[in-house]
Parts: C-alpha cells; sequence; structure tokens
C-alpha cells in the first residue's frame, strides 16, 4: 500500500511538473525509438519501450492522439501504448507524447499521421481474405486499424476460411497481439489449416496474445494439424497458443488439433483444445457459467508424451465453469500426460472450479482421476464436475471382504475412475441367526452433551466403537456397526422416533414430528424380516377403567413442563437425571408440577404394534396443588411413568396404585402395521421401487449442493436384503463424499430398490469386529476424529 501511495503521488507531481519543466534528457529515463508514424486511418496502436529508473507518467498534446498505456513504475522495460482516431484533414498531421520520471528525467515521442481526409471504410474481418491480412498487420506487416471498431477487433459475420491451408497465427511472442477480440458471435468455419511450429511455436488461430479480452467467438468443425519439428518450446491451442493477462469469454472450439511430425516430447510440448498455455494473470471462463462459459468440443490427438489438456495445455491462471466434452488421445510418462481440464498447472487450486468434463481422456470417460495430469496435491475434485450418469463413474474394485457370518458380510469398494470409499455392511433378514438392531449412546434418552452442538470428535456421549465395544462385553454378539440418525447434541435427542428390540424408546412430541417434514422417513426392520424405507406415523394410547386417551411422546423433552396441548407422556429409566457424574450441571429435568403415574408392566413392557400392554399402578406424586420437591426418575426397565397435565390429568386425579392400565404405540410405515423390531428416523428417500427419487431433497438442499460424507441404508426389491452403506468424504483425493443421486446410484449398483439417508459429515462411521476387538474402518471427516452421535444401527449374532 505504502508503496503504491508512492507512485500515485509521485505521479500527481509529474503531472504538475509536465507544465513546469522543460525536457532533460538522460536521467534514467529512454525511449526505444523517439517517433512512430500511423496511416490516416486510425484505431490503430503503436508500442514504444520505456526504460526508467522511477516511476514515469505521459501525456499527449492533442486530443486526436490517445495514451493507452501513460504510466509505469520503471525498472525493466515497460511499453507505452499510443493510438490515433481519423484523420479527417487531407493532411498530415503531427502531435508529441511528453514522457517524465521522478528523477527529473523527460523525453519525448513524436507522432507522425498521414493525410486522411474523407475516409470511407468498412471496419472490422468480414472475409478470409481480412483473417489472413489482419494476421500479417499484427505480425508487423500492415496496420491493423481497418480491422478494429472502436479500438477491438470484431468479426462482421461468418467467416469461411476454406480457401486457406497453410495459416499464419495472429501474433506472436515478439508480436503478440494486443487488441480485444469480439467475435461478435460469429463463427469461423472450414477450417483445415496446418501450422509450421518450427516457424510459430505460438500456434493456434492467435499465436499469442497479452493483455486483451477474447469474447463471442466459434471456431466451426475443422482440423488443426501442428506440423513441423522444433528444439524449442511449442505452445498450442485451436484459439490460442500462448496467453498473457488474456480474459477468454464464451469462446467455443469444435475443430481438432493433431500433432504430426515432430520430435518435441514432455513439457517441450504443450497442446491444450482452447489454450495451450495460460499465465497467471489470464483467465478463462469466469464467475457466471451461462454467460462467460467456454467450451471445448474438438478432438486432441498427439502421439508422443506431452503436456496435452482438454482446455488449456500448461495452466498457471483461472479456469472456471468451462465444459469439455471432446476426446484427448495422448499417452503419459511418470511426469507428462493428459488431463481433461488441463495437463498441468501451476496455479492456485482454487482458481480452477465449476468445469464440466464429458468426452473421453484416452479410452477412459472424462473423471475426477483424469481432470489433470499429476496434480492431485491441494486440488479438491469436488469444486469441478463430471458425466455422473455413466457406469465408468461408479466403477469400483473390492479392495476387502469379510463374511462376518452367514447372513452378514462386509465389504470395501474403491471407486476407480474417482475418489471415493465405499463400505458396505450387507444383512440377510432372512438368515435366523443375524439382526439389525438399534442402540442409543449410552443407553440413554435424552444424552445431553451440553456442547452447544459443537460435535467434532469424542464430545462425553459414546463413540460407536465404544458403544459397540461395551456390548461385546456385556455379552452381545456384535458383529458390525453404523451410525444412525441426525439428533440435536446439547440436548441429546435424535429428530425422530427411535425402536430399540422392539420398545418405542423415543417418540417426539407432535409440534416436533409436524416441524420436522424432512424427518418423516424412517428405516424400519419388522419381526417377518423384512425391511422399509418408508414414512412413519404414530399413536398412542392409555387404557384405563374402560376409557381410552392419548399419549403423545416418549421420553422427550417435552417431559420438563406441563403442556396444554398434550397432556400425556411417557418416559422409561432411559430418561436418566444426571446422566454424567463427572457433568452434574448436566441435568435431565423432569417437571414438578403435574400428575406422576408409575406403573409396572405385567409381563414384557410395551412394544410396537403389538396391542396393548397390560400395567398395573405402583405409585403416584401429584405436584399440581404443591410442586413436587423431587420427580420420580425411574431405574426399573419394567416400570413406565405417566406424566399428566391439564384435563387428563383431572380425569387421571382418582388413580392409585394398585389400578389396571394398558399401554398401546402403533406406527404406521407406509401405512402399514406390523410388529416392529427396530426403527431409526431417516431424512428423505432417494430411491422408490427401483427409480430415482434423489429429487425428493429439492434443489436447495445440501444433498444437491455438497458432496458428504454419508451413511445410507439401503433395502432389496423383496425387502429381506439389507445394505447398510457408509462413504468417506470432506478428504479431497482419498475420498469425496455423495449426492442424492449417486446414493441412488451406488444403491442400483448394489441391487437395491429403496433408499433413505441417516446422518452423514462427521457423524459417519462403521465399526467392524475383528480378532483384535474391533475398530472403525475408513476415515471419518471430523479433525479430531470420530464423534460422538446420538444413536447406531447394529449388526448381531441372534
Amino acid at each position: 500500500m505504502k508503496k503504491m501511495l508512492h507512485i500515485l503521488v509521485s505521479l500527481t507531481v509529474l503531472l504538475a511538473a509536465c507544465t513546469a519543466q522543460e525536457e532533460k534528457p538522460g536521467a534514467g529515463l529512454s525511449l526505444s525509438v523517439r517517433e512512430v508514424e500511423f496511416e490516416g486511418i486510425g484505431g490503430d496502436q503503436k508500442t514504444v519501450g520505456v526504460v526508467s529508473e522511477s516511476p514515469w507518467y505521459a501525456r499527449s498534446t492533442e486530443s486526436w492522439l490517445k495514451v493507452n498505456r501513460a504510466a509505469g513504475q520503471g525498472g525493466e522495460e515497460e511499453k507505452l501504448r499510443v493510438s490515433v482516431d481519423d484523420n479527417e484533414d487531407a493532411a498530415v498531421r503531427e502531435a508529441i507524447v511528453r514522457i517524465r520520471n521522478v528523477g527529473g528525467g523527460s523525453d519525448s515521442l513524436k507522432v507522425i499521421q498521414a493525410e486522411g481526409g474523407a475516409i470511407h471504410i468498412i471496419r472490422g474481418i468480414s472475409s478470409a481474405q481480412d483473417l489472413v491480412d489482419f494476421a500479417a498487420a499484427v505480425n508487423g506487416n500492415g496496420s491493423v486499424a481497418p480491422y478494429l471498431v472502436d479500438g477491438v477487433v470484431r468479426l462482421n459475420n461468418d467467416i469461411d476460411v476454406s480457401s486457406i491451408h497453410e495459416w499464419i497465427p495472429i501474433g506472436s511472442r515478439e508480436n503478440p497481439l494486443i487488441y480485444d477480440f469480439d467475435g461478435n458471435n460469429k463463427t469461423i468455419h472450414g477450417i483445415h489449416w496446418s501450422i509450421d511450429v518450427e516457424k510459430y511455436p505460438s500456434a493456434g488461430l492467435i499465436g499469442a496474445a497479452e493483455g486483451i479480452r477474447i469474447r463471442r467467438l466459434t471456431l466451426g468443425d475443422g482440423l488443426i494439424e501442428l506440423a513441423g519439428s522444433t528444439t524449442g518450446k511449442v505452445r498450442a491451442g485451436a484459439v490460442m497458443g500462448r496467453a498473457v493477462d488474456v480474459t477468454m469469454e464464451k469462446v467455443r472450439n469444435n475443430a481438432d488439433i493433431t500433432v504430426t511430425a515432430t520430435t518435441l516430447t514432455g513439457n517441450g510440448l504443450i497442446v491444450g483444445g482452447l489454450v495451450g498455455y495460460l499465465d497467471p494473470s489470464s483467465i478463462m471462463g469466469g464467475d457466471i457459467a451461462s454467460t462467460t462459459a467456454c467450451r471445448n468440443y474438438g478432438d486432441i490427438t498427439v502421439p508422443v508424451v506431452a503436456q496435452a489438456g482438454g482446455l488449456v495445455g500448461y495452466n498457471s491462471g483461472t479456469i472456471a465453469n468451462c465444459i469439455y466434452d471432446a476426446h484427448l488421445s495422448c499417452p503419459s510418462d511418470a511426469s507428462c500426460g493428459p488431463g481433461w481440464i488441463c495437463s498441468f498447472t501451476k496455479a492456485d487450486m482454487a482458481k480452477i472450479y465449476g468445469n464440466s468434463g464429458a468426452g473421453y481422456v484416452g479410452d477412459t470417460p472424462a473423471m475426477m482421476r483424469n481432470s489433470m495430469f499429476n496434480c492431485q496435491e491441494g486440488y479438491n475434485p469436488e469444486t469441478n464436475s463430471v458425466d455422473w450418469t455413466q457406469e465408468a463413474y461408479y466403477d469400483w474394485k473390492a479392495v476387502d471382504t469379510r463374511q462376518l457370518h452367514a447372513g452378514a458380510k462386509f465389504t470395501h469398494y474403491s471407486c476407480t475412475n474417482i475418489p471415493r470409499e465405499v463400505f458396505v455392511l450387507e444383512v440377510d433378514l432372512k438368515n435366523p441367526g443375524v439382526e439389525i438392531a438399534s442402540a442409543y449412546a449410552g443407553d440413554m434418552i435424552p444424552n445431553p452433551n451440553g456442547n452447544a452442538n459443537n460435535n467434532n470428535g469424542f464430545k462425553l456421549r459414546e463413540r460407536l466403537s465404544d458403544l459397540c465395544k461395551r456390548k461385546r462385553a456385556e455379552g452381545q454378539k456384535i458383529l458390525a456397526g453404523v451410525n444412525a440418525g441426525f439428533f440435536d447434541s446439547n440436548d441429546g435427542i435424535t429428530r425422530g422416533f427411535h425402536v430399540e428390540d422392539a420398545q418405542p424408546m423415543y417418540i417426539n412430541n407432535p409440534d416436533v414430528v409436524s416441524s420436522l417434514t424432512n424427518h418423516v422417513w424412517a428405516f424400519t426392520v419388522f419381526k417377518d424380516g423384512t425391511a422399509s424405507c418408508g414414512k412413519k406415523a404414530f399413536s398412542g394410547k392409555l387404557r384405563m377403567g374402560g376409557e381410552e386417551y392419548p399419549f403423545y411422546s416418549v421420553n422427550d423433552t417435552i417431559l420438563r413442563h406441563s403442556n396444554a396441548d398434550y397432556q400425556a407422556n411417557l418416559y422409561t429409566s432411559r430418561y436418566v437425571r444426571q446422566p454424567y457424574a463427572s457433568k452434574p450441571n448436566i441435568l435431565n429435568k423432569l417437571a414438578l408440577n403435574v400428575l406422576y403415574v408409575i406403573c409396572e408392566y405385567d409381563s414384557a413392557p410395551m412394544t410396537v404394534n403389538t396391542g396393548y400392554a397390560p400395567a398395573k399402578v405402583v405409585a403416584v406424586a401429584d405436584g399440581r396443588t404443591k410442586a413436587l420437591t423431587e420427580a420420580p426418575y425411574l431405574t426399573d426397565a419394567k416400570r413406565v411413568g405417566i406424566a399428566l397435565s391439564g384435563e387428563m390429568a383431572e380425569a387421571w386425579s382418582s388413580v392409585k396404585p394398585g389400578d389396571k392400565v394398558e399401554l398401546s404405540c402403533e406406527i404406521k410405515v407406509d401405512g402399514e402395521v406390523k410388529p416392529i423390531l427396530t426403527q431409526v428416523s431417516t431424512m428423505y428417500q432417494i430411491m422408490t421401487d427401483g427409480k430415482d427419487a434423489s429429487n425428493t431433497p429439492g434443489a436447495s438442499a445440501s444433498l444437491y449442493t455438497k458432496y458428504d460424507p454419508k451413511t445410507f441404508p439401503v433395502v432389496s426389491r423383496d425387502l429381506s436384503k439389507v445394505w447398510l452403506v457408509q462413504v468417506d468424504g470432506r478428504q479431497l483425493w482419498y475420498s469425496m463424499g455423495v449426492k442424492g443421486y449417486e446414493i441412488y446410484r451406488i444403491a442400483e449398483k448394489l441391487g437395491g430398490w429403496w433408499v433413505t439417508c441417516l446422518d452423514g459429515g462427521g457423524s459417519a462411521a462403521m465399526w467392524l469386529f475383528d480378532d483384535k476387538g474391533g475398530s472403525i474402518v475408513g476415515r471419518p471427516a471430523d479433525a479430531l476424529g470420530e464423534r460422538s452421535n446420538m444413536n447406531y444401527l447394529l449388526v448381531r449374532e441372534k
């Protein structure tokens, strides 16, 4: 900033000095030439080298003489650019450009423009000959003025160049194109060119350009042959060979490129579908794909190892929102090879985004792994896209397979063409020796963390690996497990129902249910050995003295207070007052101003969709008139508490120990009622009756917009087989996450018919028992490792 202020102050001083000082040659200031000439027609631009030891500034003495690049910082040679308007007089005219620097040096450039008079000319490029003549002018053989419209090169109409066979590119490294190029939405067609790269190592329609904007141009179908051999470096692209400080927008190429008769290989041969070499200041495409996208549909054939790219050969700049849909053929070695975005990049990887690849690189469809050659470090493949409808996108190989049980198998798949690791538990529900169960961390609900939902890594409650090991130590034969439903970590509740060993361990109250419309689905395992990914609906009933009453929740935080709308709510021994002895401030409160009726089941506790379970009242605590000093928490799994308020409490006010009560829990799944063994709430249905339903969440949902680690259950067509799938993600070239459509395709590949989504992101995890006691497979995405989740699904022997 200080340097910029110094330059601004210096230039201000120079402006004042230009009128007050005489020329003082020397003082560290010199020009490459001191006189230039222009034709009568205006628009042309001349470049003069300026060498100055300090910042310099130039100004014109006449309004018709324009100084297009009028200042510099000093140091190495910089460029002063001047142009002229049309000379409408029938006489030669002259003007001076005065140059001064901070050191007091001064010099002048004399500008002479030929007579003009009545100038009548159609400006721009209108024919193939105009294109040839324009190239010659840029290369130093003539004036570019006739081809400029308001200082910009413009195509006036579509140009048929079928008469041109040997093409001399527009501009070279020594004489780059320095004028903006507006294709005017026109097409150059009939291309069948041969370019001698020995003479023109910067090869393409434009050989080299500097400091320009090129836009709205299409190269039609055809062929550009790069012929000849050279010991130097070749930079070639259909549109441009070498781009320095170039912005390219809405440029499309349909012409093929082929390399013939060259002895160059490796990084000496740089070929791109659009541009060969893109420097750090250059931008291809832009932030708005629909209006700035550049596209290459031309095939590229390079018979030797080279830096060959579908869009750019060698990139140091920005490539954004561009499209590749062609065939790139180029062999590779350890250091060089093809990539559909580019072969090699030296750019900040954040500058390569929004690009879309189709077509092929060699015999492989355009995929994440072949988007760039050997340039994976720091590059996030999720920022670009390919055609994910292709079968090759889902190609994988099994790198680990374990038969956990006759009815359960684990497979680790590693995707071939994209960075993705997929872990699958396949469970046969018809096998009598294995089942899918659910479990809460610590066997508690709620299970608060008091962590403001900052849930990275371990946070008090059990992780999947902790729970699996504990349950094995308790005698359960846990074979494997995955994370289950979505949850609120701070309060320690799941965002939907949880049925464990057929018992309703958590039912959230109707207000929460109605607000969480994206959680109306569930993964359900029925006692008859079938499974579902359908929608759930709860109905709870209490029966006493011949009367039937509703209850609204089980172990929900609504129990903290009385509720006028939902006047009966259940809780069990899972509702623990103080979950963690080390955290006495973390409590699950029960209201002290309600009527509590404590019941004990006659035999087994209430289970889902099996009718009424009889119980008898064992205790009553009434806090309605005078608040209780302590709520009646439960420790016996055979007991259930009924918290009553309002009119229901009044209706039950005469209840006493020994009275009979019956309790019923019904959960319909897609309208069907049958006994449920296991249920956890999920989010959305992604596959329905074997068809893609990934549009269920809507376009704004993260399943559309973000790749995330994900866990999801897949159910077979006959409902008897389940695949519990966990995909790692957020880890660049180790593993991308998935979006909704990819979940559908993975399910389809496995043979599934229904899919719904469990929790994902940092929660995604899978545990596997082994001869060392078991461990997490894959790599959880959280920076602190495996996350403390709320509930889990387990595969266990019966």
